[in-house]
């Protein structure tokens, strides 16, 4: 668990105040305001956040994989860039989600042994190494976003 220490944020598109300090956490608004038509509600948001996690875990439990946020995230990334046909390496990753290099590394060699992801081995450097979903990770990663996109229609 990260620890607050004097943080403040505040963004003008959403019109929020955050500010943190060690024992103390101060929101400005409970429903955030994007524009003069559409408030969001906060808590909803959360909701939906917790019940599109509950269904990723759920569309996973009869795989082999565990997958937790970070990997969450790679999967989408590398779904993403599948379907606008652009390579993603090591690298790429590295630079996108901010994680320390070891642990990127760990992450793609976990991916790639429960047979979600594959690279193009043919390049000298990990890397260099272009990365996609395999058929069955390409598979899973969709059916799972089909799902969370569906409740986000029906929340």
């Amino acid at each position: 668990m990260r620890e607050c220490k004097d943080a403040t944020f505040s963004s003008a598109s959403s019109n929020i105040q955050v500010s943190c300090s060690p024992g103390e956490t101060n929101i400005s608004n409970a429903n955030i305001r994007i524009n003069d038509v559409c408030d969001i509600d906060t808590a909803r948001t959360a909701a939906f956040l917790l019940q599109s996690r509950a269904i990723r875990a759920e569309q996973f439990r009869h795989s082999d994989a565990e997958i937790d946020d970070n990997a969450w995230h790679i999967l989408l990334d590398l779904m993403v860039s599948m379907k606008s046909n652009k390579l993603v390496t090591a690298s790429d990753l590295l630079t996108t989600h901010d994680v320390a290099e070891n642990i990127i590394y760990r992450y793609i060699e976990y991916l790639i042994s429960v047979g979600m992801v594959e690279r193009n081995i043919e390049a000298q450097d990990m890397q260099l190494m272009p990365l996609k979903l395999t058929k069955f990770g390409l598979a899973l990663t969709t059916a799972t976003v089909g799902q969370i996109g569906y409740e986000l229609v029906n929340f």
